[in-house]
């Protein structure tokens, strides 16, 4: 018996937690967390961003906010004082590894801006400037070597296709950030329960 409810509650935990990273998943690509396209991390084919872009783009962000805290070193000292202004970015002639094609740019302000429900409400933290090209950054958990393929997606879809869904044909395509966060409310909900019941005490 302990060891049943200790599995509940883990599961109900990982569910309510994995809920918020999924109303981030369906992006608008680059692919990536909230499992719902609204974020820009997994939209249409068009909006994803190559890799080979986002030394541009972080760049970029360095050269407007860098220096926000009076030494220029490389180093945003505060994302959250960055307001970025995107449209320098926007491809203007042909497209090069330089510029973003316009839904390129929408997506990336999608993904600045983190998921959000139909009313307003921030679901995540927004992704912050800065950092985008280095190793363990965006190329691996948000961006990809192609579409769909970044950890960030991986794990989300996989999660939510075999953990919470049970259904291997589950398409992040149709899933909505509005019931991502009925469903992480849902489970918030149950480990109340759980816990008012005493089952968390014999974990």
């Amino acid at each position: 018996m302990k060891t049943a409810s200790c599995a509940l509650l883990l599961a109900a935990t990982l569910l309510h937690a994995a809920s918020f990273e999924v109303a981030s998943i369906k992006p608008a690509s680059p692919d990536e967390a909230g499992i719902s396209g609204e974020d820009g991390r997994n939209g249409p084919p068009e909006s994803y961003i190559p890799p080979a872009k986002l030394r541009a783009i972080e760049n970029h962000a360095l050269n407007q906010c860098d220096a926000l805290d009076g030494v220029k070193d490389g180093v945003i000292e505060n994302p959250m004082a960055c307001r970025l202004d995107l449209l320098p970015l926007l491809c203007r002639g042909a497209e090069t590894n330089e510029c973003l094609t316009q839904p390129q740019l929408d997506a990336l302000a999608k993904i600045y801006a983190g998921p959000k429900t139909s009313s307003g409400q921030q679901v995540n933290p927004c992704f912050s400037p800065g950092g985008e090209a280095e190793p363990t950054g965006w190329n691996a958990w948000i961006d990809g070597a192609r579409p769909e393929s970044s950890m960030g997606y991986l794990l989300g879809t996989r999660f939510f296709k075999y953990m919470v869904y049970n259904d291997p044909n589950w398409d992040y395509r149709i899933s909505t950030v509005d019931h991502n966060m009925s469903l992480a409310d849902e489970n918030s909900r149950m480990r109340r329960r759980w816990k008012i019941r005493g089952w968390s005490r014999v974990c």
